[in-house]
């Protein structure tokens, strides 16, 4: 008897927190259930598309999360070519002269060298 009054009394109390409703749930399964995709585009594999489709379609199956998830970790990453990179347009402004005594490059608008002392004048290569 004093259990189902204790029963009564515990069930009646408000709860400080809700349970959580479906959309609560559905936030924080649905990045979990894409995880091996994520996966897969974070490292940058070869087979992002195949991943993405074995976990959307056979996901629900805990096989098919698994084998995504296995897929995503195993797969190579996709080499990054490394193109080559021009000279940038502000190292050619500030070089626009030679040195007619030394043939030193020289900054735009000076009117000495700064290596010789000679006043420079040429006026560009």
């Amino acid at each position: 008897m004093l259990v189902s009054y204790a029963i009564e009394f515990f069930t009646s109390l408000p709860l400080a927190i809700p349970p959580p409703g479906p959309l609560e749930i559905g936030i924080f399964l649905f990045p979990l259930y894409f995880l091996p995709t994520i996966i897969s585009l974070v490292r940058n594999i070869n087979g992002k598309l195949g991943v993405f489709l074995l976990n959307g379609l056979l996901g629900w199956t805990v096989i098919g999360w698994v084998a995504a998830l296995v897929i995503s970790l195993t797969k190579s990453r996709k080499k990054v070519q490394n193109l080559p990179v021009a000279e940038s347009s502000h190292s050619q402004d500030e070089v626009k002269s030679l040195c007619s005594n030394c043939g030193a490059k020289t900054a735009a608008g000076m009117k000495y060298c700064p290596e010789c002392g000679a006043k420079i004048t040429t006026t560009g290569y």
